[in-house]
């Protein structure tokens, strides 16, 4: 499986684009166009991913390609940049088809005349996987990207083939087997859960024990047949967060006085999710506490989620507030000017994105973009930015 990404991280930059030129004759790439370009103490593979990206090109850089530089250019052919960025920081860049190749001047004939493949790695360990193909493929390079669980492989044709090939062999699924020996429901369920890779919320008394042995059973089924076992209420929110919890009974206290012999009711509570995106749940716990004392708020643990539990009211009233305090970090690092059209490059927790007006990207609506500021909205909450301005 191909696929083509490039990650732009935090770099602090200002670019303008002054106009779109032709493509190059001979290889069909955008490698003219007049760029200005304000890079300040960027890492240098985040310079050639930013100047790949602006070209449409695939970006592949060596991965011992290290050190911050300071690059200021007007009004440059983005191919006559990528010369003075190459000979300022010392690493030597190829174009091969609409591939940027970025490795010191040593190690780039290793990426010339090379083929390129992208595979997901099923069930080994990114490490593991590097070692794998090390010993099985020699002379194909391998790098992994251990959080997405990626790896890009280059080499020959041959190599490349014969990597996937050893992968397809080696990168199956596991048997899977489950032994629990006197074990509360709640460990059972959270072990399962960081086995299937589930969102989990456990809500009530969860310290039964139980010992169980399963074989050949994935760890989604595990989950629910444990529930079963244990009596389990299970509620899926609509952002796949998956809720056990035991069935409480409703709760009548009898509330005598001279004057009112009669039982009372008490208020019924209620409980609520609130999947968080940018704060972290025990922020968000703190601050609905701090807000509403009378409420029973639980963080999450291993996820992003907070459970409300109090009145109708109360609950509703904190969920409005974490609604409006959930908003991410922002920094207008520029604007691009592309022609008449006018484009910012907005930090967004840290990681950078070209924006345009009317365009929504992670649930955040850029209202209005002018030449010095930007308008970004979540919800009803709307911040106003100026270019360095920073919001957090």
């Amino acid at each position: 499986m191909y696929r083509r990404g490039v990650l732009l991280l935090g770099a602090v930059l200002c670019i303008i684009i002054v106009s779109m030129s032709s493509l190059a004759a001979d290889s069909g790439v955008i490698t003219d166009i007049p760029v200005t370009i304000d890079f300040r103490d960027t890492e240098v593979v985040q310079i050639y991913q930013i100047l790949g990206d602006l070209a449409g090109l695939n970006v592949i850089t060596d991965p011992g390609m290290q050190g911050r530089f300071t690059v200021s250019l007007k009004g440059e052919p983005l191919n006559r940049a990528l010369d003075l960025i190459a000979a300022t920081t010392g690493f030597g860049y190829t174009l091969s088809g609409n591939t940027l190749v970025v490795a010191p001047p040593q190690r780039l004939s290793a990426f010339t005349e090379r083929e390129y493949t992208v595979i997901n790695i099923k069930s080994l360990a990114p490490e593991t996987v590097r070692t794998l193909l090390a010993a099985a493929v020699p002379g194909a390079t391998v790098t992994v990207d251990t959080a997405q669980r990626l790896a890009l492989i280059s080499g020959t044709k041959a190599q490349v083939q014969e990597a996937a090939k050893v992968l397809e062999k080696y990168d199956a699924p596991a048997v899977q087997e489950y032994e629990f020996i006197e074990t509360s429901v709640g460990e059972i369920l959270r072990s399962l859960a960081r086995t299937a890779g589930l969102n989990m919320m456990l809500e009530g008394d969860l310290s039964a024990k139980l010992t169980i042995y399963l074989r050949d059973m994935n760890a989604s089924d595990a989950i629910e047949f444990v529930a079963q076992a244990a009596k389990l209420e299970r509620e899926e929110t609509p952002a796949g967060v998956v809720i056990f919890r035991q069935s409480a009974p409703a709760v009548i206290e009898p509330i005598v006085t001279d004057s009112e012999p009669e039982p009372v009711v008490k208020e019924a509570s209620e409980t609520r999710l609130y999947t968080l995106k940018y704060i972290s749940a025990g922020n968000a716990a703190s601050l609905v506490k701090a807000m509403y004392p009378a409420v029973d708020v639980v963080a999450g643990v291993e996820i992003n989620v907070v459970s409300v539990t109090g009145t109708s009211a109360d609950v509703a009233a904190a969920l409005a507030l974490l609604a409006q305090q959930d908003f991410p970090s922002l920094r207008l690092a520029g604007i691009v000017q592309q022609g008449a059209a006018l484009r910012a490059v907005l930090e967004i927790d840290g990681v950078s994105q070209i924006v345009q007006e009317g365009q929504t990207i992670k649930d955040l609506f850029i209202s209005e973009l002018t030449a010095d500021s930007i308008t970004v909205r979540l919800g009803e909450r709307a911040e106003v930015l100026r270019a360095g301005g920073t919001f957090k």
